[in-house]
């Protein structure tokens, strides 16, 4: 990673005084400088004064406001509460936090919020506020997916209390909540009136009309079991943090045996059959158009243990080992929730993959490159996700077209790609413990929901050894 280098500089652009300037952090990163308030007002002279001892107090100044502002821009040492931090510590601290993932989107969201108690948001007994906290936790760390996820959860509550009657408020215990919350004007909920109950016709009402209309005047409509899953995971997590806390007692935990029971839902098995699979490996695309490139993705899913686009994508060529013909890579999904255990995924090679990155693999081979073209490595996190579900959803447009050139039943989705990598090994004998390690699942319960039946022919083969 190129380094990140930090100064406090003066400015007076926006002073009227000629003799004042304001202090900013002056932070640059791959030759560009982006400049963050202090707020610190100080005239020339005591700006001369600092840059001439260079971060160091002198010990023989006596002149109490100019030591008080020697110590907040540069920190000192306090004798019984240790290092008490400056604007440069906390800067530099910021950067190190950040390390490898630095932008400075990230930087300025940290730098403004630097020194605030996480805590503050969970030991609040507010489960809507605890939701959006976690959001902006997630966004902080470019997990934009789960960020969104957890906003969304934040919103779907909202709408369920808000369309309660009186008499199923009064049921819920939800009318001794004021109606909005101090700040913000946000409806608030408490963690303790998220009972079994509530829980339960919470389920209830998604499955009626948990998806919002996306007009005004639309009519919601019912969410899947699966989308209930992932929404009440969520819910659950905020609630671990909640009783870590002790913001909620055991008794209160709402979750689990003999209480609410998370719907497991089902992932519908999209993979492809021996036959159907057959006739896509020998389809001839349109040369250097829209559909052979979707072709060429999916089948490169495919051949590469199920690798989807948000990992092909930031395939780099350090990741490559010609010699040993293949290359290792860590699921960008799990890169940050399984930190202790980012074990890489080792993929063969073979002349259908290369044929592909020969194709379009980006004409700069540093190391640190992609070997697809899509990122540059320059985008926040919201405009790479944004590609990367471009990419997906071209890919996808183009392979439903090509699935009904073939006849094929099965929505040619890039997840059927991964689906059919997965249940191909199966039915050849791998034992799923192998599958989930290719595929980058720690267990193999979360491997059966990818596994498609066994074809018919299968199934006799294996009977007939009865």
């Amino acid at each position: 990673m190129q380094k990140v280098t930090i100064a406090l500089v003066f400015d007076q652009k926006k002073v009227q005084d000629a003799n004042l300037g304001i202090v900013k952090v002056r932070v640059t990163y791959l030759r560009e400088k982006r400049f963050f308030t202090t707020g610190i007002k100080v005239s020339c002279a005591d700006w001369q004064r600092l840059n001439r001892m260079k971060g160091e107090l002198d010990n023989r100044i006596k002149d109490d406001s100019f030591i008080g502002l020697h110590r907040s821009l540069y920190g000192y040492k306090d004798n019984r509460n240790g290092r008490v931090e400056g604007w440069l510590d906390k800067a530099r601290s910021v950067v190190d936090q950040l390390g490898a993932n630095f932008t400075f989107d990230m930087f300025k969201d940290k730098f403004a919020n630097y020194g605030k108690d996480e805590a503050d948001y969970a030991k609040r007994d507010d489960v809507i506020q605890a939701l959006i906290h976690k959001q902006e936790s997630m966004q902080g760390q470019e997990r934009i997916g789960t960020a969104s996820l957890y906003g969304l959860v934040a919103k779907s509550l909202l709408r369920f209390v808000a369309q309660l009657p009186d008499k199923d408020r009064r049921l819920l215990g939800l009318p001794v909540l004021p109606k909005k919350a101090k700040d913000n004007g946000t409806p608030t909920l408490s963690f303790k009136q998220v009972t079994t109950d509530f829980l339960n016709r919470y389920e209830a009402w998604m499955l009626r009309e948990g998806k919002a209309s996306q007009s005004p005047n639309g009519v919601a409509q019912p969410a899947s079991p699966t989308t209930v899953g992932i929404y009440c995971r969520h819910l659950r997590a905020v609630f671990n943090q909640a009783k870590d806390k002790g913001i909620i007692s055991a008794n209160e935990y709402p979750f689990g045996r003999n209480r609410y029971v998370i719907p497991a839902g089902q992932t519908p098995k999209k993979a492809l059959s021996k036959n159907d699979l057959e006739k896509i490996k020998t389809y001839q695309p349109q040369p250097d158009s829209s559909e052979q490139r979707a072709h060429d993705l999916w089948l490169f899913t495919y051949y590469c243990s199920g690798l989807n686009m948000a990992d092909l994508c930031r395939l780099q060529w350090s990741d490559i080992d010609e010699k040993a013909n293949c290359f290792f890579f860590v699921r960008q999904k799990t890169k940050l929730t399984r930190k202790g255990d980012r074990r890489p995924i080792r993929i063969p090679l073979r002349p259908e993959t290369w044929a592909i990155i020969n194709r379009y693999a980006n004409k700069r081979h540093d190391p640190e490159a992609y070997v697809f073209s899509f990122l540059d490595g320059s985008e926040t996190a919201q405009r790479a996700k944004d590609v990367i579900a471009q990419v997906v959803k071209q890919t996808n447009k183009w392979m439903r077209r090509i699935g009904e050139k073939l006849g094929i039943g099965n929505d040619l989705v890039t997840y059927a790609a991964r689906h059919s990598f997965a249940t191909t090994l199966l039915r050849s004998g791998a034992p799923v413990s192998m599958i989930s390690q290719q595929i980058g699942h720690t267990q193999g319960r979360s491997t059966e929901h990818y596994l498609g039946a066994f074809e018919d022919d299968d199934v006799k083969n294996y009977l007939e050894l009865l």
